[in-house]
């Protein structure tokens, strides 16, 4: 459940990527899946991008 009626979820995740400052517009992977897909051994490219991309103010939750 989302305890906040104040803003969907969506909206949210896209205010944490516009304040991480990422370089590419691909905050929903590739084709914008926004899939939350992740392996012990790598992400795939159509992953959420606060999963898997680095900039100045963010390291990714798992490395590629």
């Amino acid at each position: 459940m989302w305890p906040y009626p104040s803003i969907d979820p969506l909206s949210q995740y896209n205010q944490i990527v516009k304040s991480v400052k990422f370089d590419d517009n691909l905050a929903l992977g590739y084709g914008n899946l926004g899939c939350m897909v992740a392996y012990e051994h790598g992400i795939p490219d159509n992953s959420l991008q606060l999963l898997w991309d680095r900039s100045l103010k963010w390291n990714p939750l798992i490395a590629r």
